[in-house]
Formats: C-alpha cells, sequence, structure tokens
C-alpha cells in the first residue's frame, strides 16, 4: 500500500479572503441550534458549486490506495432500487443472496462492491499545545514542517464491483470533528441535521478544519462537519446515501490551514486532561486527537441514469 508523497506547494484561496469571528466557546449552547448554511447560495469565490475537490497544493499525510472486491454483473436491466448487494453496517440485516445482470451469466455471489469503505478512517492526532490549551498541533510525518498553504490528510480507496454499474451506497458517518462552515451548496437538514454538505467550498475562517470526502465518478464532494464555527468539537453521527460507479476512487480527507486542532474535550477549558465528547461504539484517540470513521450500512445497484444529488437519493 503505497504512501502519498508531498506535492509541490502553491498559493490556495481561503474562503474568498474573508474570515469570520469564532462565535461560542460552549458546545451546549448550539445544541438547539440550525445549521449555518440551509440551502444552494450564491457562488462561492473559491471555487464553483460542484467543483471543490481535496487540496491540490497541500502537503498530504495517510494517503493510500487499496482495491475493493470486484464483481462481474450486466449492464442493463437493474431496478431503481436493484438487489441488495452488501450490509457491513451495523444498522442493516446481511442477505446472503447471489447478483445477476441481465446480460451476465450464472448468477455469482461477489465480493461486496463496498469492502474498502467499511471502516475507512482518518485519525488527526495531537502533539503540542498550541496557545491556549484548548487546541494542540496536528501530529505530521517525521521532520515535516507545517507548509505555508496548510496541510491535508487522506485516504483513498477503490470501490469495487462492475464498471458498467453504478450503486446507491448508504454510509454512517461518525467522528469528532471542529465545526466548519461551508457555501455555495446545500446541506442536508433532514438526514444531518445540516452537517453533511453537498457541492459548495469553504467558507467563514479559514483556520476551522475541513473534513470532506469525494468520489471521482460520478464526480461529486461532499463535506462532513458543516455547522456554526467557534471553540468547540461536535459529535458525528448520520446515515447518507452517495452514488457511486464500479471502480472508483473515494477518497475521505481533513484539511488544516494552521496544521492545528480542538481536542475531543466535552469541556474545552479542562482541555487537555478533561472527558471526551460523547460518541459511543467508535474508539476516541488516546491524546484527544480528532477522527472520521465510515461504515457501510448498504449497497444497491442504481439506475443507470441515476444523478448524484441529496434530493436524488434513494434514501
Amino acid at each position: 500500500m503505497p504512501a502519498c508523497s508531498f506535492l509541490a506547494p502553491s498559493d490556495r484561496e481561503l474562503a474568498g479572503g474573508k474570515t469570520s469571528s469564532r462565535l461560542f466557546t460552549d458546545a451546549a449552547l448550539l445544541d438547539g441550534l440550525a445549521p449555518p448554511s440551509m440551502g444552494s447560495g450564491g457562488t462561492s469565490s473559491v471555487a464553483p458549486p460542484g467543483t471543490h475537490v481535496v487540496h491540490p497544493d497541500a502537503g498530504c499525510t495517510g494517503c493510500s490506495t487499496s482495491s475493493g472486491g470486484t464483481a462481474t454483473l450486466g449492464a442493463g436491466g437493474e431496478s431503481p432500487v436493484g438487489p441488495l448487494l452488501d450490509a457491513g453496517g451495523p444498522d442493516a440485516a446481511t442477505l446472503p443472496v447471489p447478483i445477476q445482470g441481465a446480460d451476465s451469466g450464472p448468477a455469482v455471489t461477489p465480493p461486496s462492491p463496498g469492502a474498502a469503505l467499511e471502516g475507512l478512517r482518518l485519525d488527526i492526532h495531537c502533539g503540542a499545545e498550541v496557545g491556549t490549551t484548548d487546541s494542540c498541533k496536528e501530529v505530521l510525518p517525521s521532520g515535516t514542517t507545517c507548509p505555508g498553504e496548510g496541510y491535508q490528510t487522506s485516504k483513498v480507496v477503490v470501490f469495487g464491483g462492475s464498471p458498467t454499474s453504478q450503486y446507491w451506497v448508504k454510509l454512517r458517518f461518525r467522528g469528532i470533528v471542529e465545526p466548519k462552515v461551508y457555501q455555495g451548496g446545500v446541506a442536508d437538514i433532514a438526514g444531518s441535521n445540516g452537517r453533511f454538505y453537498q457541492d459548495g467550498a469553504p467558507g467563514g475562517d479559514p483556520t476551522f478544519n475541513e473534513y470532506g470526502f469525494t468520489v471521482s465518478s460520478p464526480g461529486q464532494s461532499y463535506f462532513l462537519n458543516n455547522w456554526m464555527e467557534g471553540n468547540y468539537v461536535i459529535a458525528l453521527d448520520y446515515n447518507e446515501m452517495v452514488l457511486v460507479r464500479g471502480g472508483a476512487k473515494v477518497t475521505l480527507f481533513s484539511y488544516s490551514k494552521l496544521c492545528a486542532q480542538e481536542y475531543d474535550c466535552a469541556d474545552l477549558t479542562k482541555a487537555p486532561s478533561c472527558t471526551e465528547k460523547t460518541l459511543a461504539g467508535v474508539t476516541h484517540l488516546k491524546d484527544k486527537g480528532q477522527f472520521v470513521q465510515l461504515d457501510v450500512v448498504s449497497v444497491v445497484i442504481a439506475p443507470s441514469d441515476a444523478k448524484p444529488g441529496l434530493t436524488n437519493a434513494a434514501k
């Protein structure tokens, strides 16, 4: 599994040159508030909607590529929903039935198309304290200093299945992360209370860290931590449906302009010797760094003309 190397640095536009003040220091004040970006806004000065990708000019660590299982499926005859192919997540029942496209030969039971996504995770470890005790330096590879353009941590996997087929993939996103405002796209209010954000680009204060998820085919980008910015962390736990073509590259990434982050603390005034933010069923980092984890709930064959997007997802 090869590790990625640093890319040549270049300038990066950050939030149109605008910043916003840090609004709250107590996450409890925000539990009943609506998310900051609920609909489609104007085109961002950072990137037009639908074009935002991981930062090509940032340093990178943890990048890797692995391939998921493959299956030979027919290209035609798929139903709008399709047979259940994978139920690897905690909320679904497994149906171990063969799958067969209209043009295929004898039925086969393939490896799960979503196997490479199961348990995909980013761990952003804490190093030394930064300034006040509520934040820490991100742990970078040995001998690496924070690049001026910021630092990106990514993991890349290859989705399984047939390259002639598309799949609706239901994923469970969990993690402890700091909040970040995005603009120019659409937030999923019903499914994630606005935390899951389709298209658009980073907005607000560029010093708050981004967490995102991209699919190479059909090309689509999502952000995971859309919420009102402030000195605190939020717990992610929601399901979302994304469209993925067989053989597509899927990237989970985190980007930090300052190579720093808030501690995983329920009360940051007690950091770093604090109680973790509550999130059951996942492993917190002992150094109280931030993390994001994906689990596969289900995979179904999508119609050949299916389009990505919150309004199109077969939920």
